[in-house]
């Protein structure tokens, strides 16, 4: 068995591995994203996203549903950095939030029973989300700002696919296939 740093890293969508050029490919297809928008290497660690801000690697920050100035370890360390930030976007249920309250740009996003979907927690079960009220004031589930944002920067046209939380759903069940983590039954 691998040590746990021999690990192949498999949080590319579906179980595949970033690293494995096959399994981009493989993703590339099943979503329909060019090839080469799909990353080589995952994304950073928290503790990593911080660094990067330490050392002037990022500018610039999203943060969804998450309070990290009240969250994050060292509170003082990290609110002084969000500080060196050229541009901080906070999507979140509440605009109160000490993170909320330092963004440059706040999207105000739908709670659990204001959005349909599902979602994957951490021991890997998904679960189904369903709608029971229109969420209040300009808030959106997180599914349509997405579209949002994309739409705005030019690149909707690689979304149309996932037109619904349903049709997104079904992609990664077939991306899942012959997977350890296969959903497609």
């Amino acid at each position: 068995m691998p040590k746990w740093d021999e690990t192949p890293n498999e949080g590319l969508i579906g179980g595949h591995d970033f690293e494995n050029a096959a399994h981009r490919r493989k993703v590339s297809a099943a979503i329909g994203v060019p090839e080469e928008r799909i990353p080589s290497q995952p994304g950073w660690a928290y503790d990593q996203i911080v660094e990067g801000i330490r050392d002037g690697r990022i500018k610039g920050l999203w943060v969804i549903a998450t309070n990290s100035s009240h969250s994050w370890i060292d509170q003082d360390d990290f609110n002084r950095l969000l500080s060196q930030l050229d541009f901080l976007v906070v999507q979140d249920l509440y605009p109160t939030t000490k993170t909320a309250r330092r963004a440059h740009l706040y999207l105000p996003a739908a709670g659990w029973g204001e959005k349909e979907g599902t979602l994957i927690n951490s021991e890997r079960r998904i679960g189904l989300v369903k709608k029971v009220r229109r969420a209040p004031g300009q808030a959106l589930a997180d599914f349509h700002i997405f579209q949002l944002i994309a739409e705005a920067w030019g690149c909707g046209e690689i979304f149309r696919r996932w037109r619904s939380p349903e049709a997104a759903f079904q992609v990664l069940k077939e991306i899942s296939r012959d997977r350890p983590c296969d959903i497609t039954g």
